[in-house]
């Protein structure tokens, strides 16, 4: 019993050490993208988008590359897909309880209408017998696109959107910025972000585990959500620091960027297209989910409090969709389960599905 409790002591010490290097990950990566926004002129939300978005997509990026290489593309389309629909629907919805997020920051309605393209693209694409290279090159051309209508989006003056401005605190208004000092709060957030996320789920695992918790709810819960903390850590602190738009700007970017270069990835290795279920389920909730962003970017509705519930609802039902696939059809794609760590988690549900 003593060396139990050790056990589990020494356990939770780690998870929170972990909790904290998420917490001070996302607040650095906030920071330094706030920095180097004002040094170079551009929006927070293009920041967000460019910096935030892409940095924090880059685990599931890793994944998809490494599950491609290996010739499991089931379990990449089921990363880039799950982790758009997560996006949309929980990674926007969390910060949403604190801040209301707005969309009319700069750059917001560009990133929005190359969303739509790009999952467009991807879902006739992957309706095609086979992801070739061409496809790749095409995807890539839209990403760069993308990069240089953000990179040449300037900030709107403050005298122009006095009305919706989030409030900024005095320390990401201040006027002096270091060259390298934006830059190097980015690095340390992106080190830390994923660093404790990992570890943060794996000690949440081992601690469940040693309390007697099923594999099959450690897989749902833990694996599903602990997969996306880096996002939605980088979103409550850019929501705690009032910056509602940039929660936005994250969620686009990180979104364009898992489809046009995750597309490019798979179609590198010639990929074989998805199983027709996945059309049926999985796009059919991508499409409903970037669908309804888009419907507040272009009629600039603010996110607040009761659309986030409605989003977390959509999601837990997306999530419960899953779960019912998987007791009547043990070879459904369950990737987007568990966006980055989709192979636990369906090994889990398995593990519990008589």
């Amino acid at each position: 019993m003593d060396n139990f409790l050790t056990n589990v002591g020494v356990d939770g010490i780690v998870l929170i050490a972990a909790l904290v290097a998420v917490v001070l990950g996302a607040e650095l990566l906030v920071r330094g993208s706030l920095m180097s926004a004002r040094r170079h002129s551009w929006s927070p939300t293009v920041a967000a988008a460019l910096i935030m978005g892409f940095g924090t997509a880059l685990p599931e990026m890793g994944v998809t590359a490494w599950s491609a290489f290996r010739g499991e593309p089931g379990v990449a389309y089921g990363t880039i897909v799950g982790s758009n629909i997560a996006n949309i629907w929980l990674v926007l919805a969390i910060p949403a309880l604190i801040a209301t997020v707005r969309t009319t920051g700069a750059g917001l309605r560009q990133s929005m209408l190359f969303l739509l393209i790009a999952v467009g693209a991807w879902v006739w694409l992957t309706r095609q017998p086979v992801l070739a290279s061409w496809a790749g090159l095409a995807l890539l051309a839209v990403l760069v696109a993308y990069l240089l209508v953000m990179l040449f989006t300037r900030d709107v003056p403050a005298s122009r959107h006095l009305d919706t401005a989030e409030p900024v605190e005095a320390a990401d208004a201040a006027p002096e910025v270091k060259p390298a000092g934006g830059l190097l709060l980015i690095l340390a957030g992106l080190v830390m972000l994923p660093v404790g996320a990992n570890l943060l789920v794996d000690s949440a695992q081992t601690v469940a585990t040693r309390l007697g918790v099923s594999d099959s709810i450690i897989g749902l819960t833990l694996l599903a959500i602990g997969t996306s903390l880096p996002e939605i850590a980088a979103g409550l602190a850019a929501a705690v620091r009032g910056r509602g738009d940039m929660v936005l700007g994250n969620v686009l970017g990180s979104s364009v960027f898992n489809l046009l270069a995750g597309g490019a990835v798979l179609a590198a290795f010639n990929s074989a297209p998805p199983p027709v279920s996945f059309h049926v389920y999985d796009h059919a909730a991508l499409v409903l989910a970037t669908v309804m962003l888009a419907g507040f970017v272009f009629f600039r509705a603010t996110i607040g409090r009761l659309f986030s519930l409605v989003f977390l609802i959509l999601y837990g039902a997306y999530m419960l969709g899953l779960v019912l696939g998987a007791s009547r059809q043990p070879d459904w794609p369950l990737a987007p389960l568990a966006p980055g760590h989709a192979t636990p988690a369906l090994e889990a549900m398995q593990k519990a599905t008589p």
